[in-house]
């Protein structure tokens, strides 16, 4: 699976939304939302948190530590899983501390099969 830097994925997210795109109304109500999780939120399990709440939401996509102490978090699915994901992101596991969340969507591409934990 090819990465994107974390520029280029929110440079593309203000692209597609100034163009109407990328939001849950399109695609049948899928979307994908890419958010950056700032907070104490590595060390304490919310990779594999994220996942378990992300796969019963029936969320695609993936999970993965970054060097400077944030949470990437990709996933793709419908309007009503995605927004319970958003909300769960906001407050995250009992063991984590949820600082701040960046939330930015991209147009739903369904590229993903399954959830995955990443570095």
């Amino acid at each position: 699976m090819r990465r994107h830097s974390r520029n280029a994925i929110h440079q593309k997210a203000r692209v597609l939304r100034s163009r109407g795109r990328g939001t849950t109304d399109d695609n049948g109500g899928k979307a994908t939302l890419d958010a950056i999780v700032h907070g104490r939120v590595q060390g304490v399990g919310f990779r594999y948190y994220t996942r378990t709440k992300a796969t019963s939401l029936g969320l695609t996509g993936w999970v993965n530590n970054e060097p400077d102490g944030t949470v990437h978090v990709v996933c793709e699915g419908d309007s009503a899983g995605l927004k319970e994901f958003e909300a769960w992101l906001d407050q995250g596991p009992p063991s984590a501390h949820v600082s701040r969340v960046e939330k930015h969507y991209r147009e739903y591409r369904g590229i993903y099969r399954t959830f995955s934990v990443e570095g």
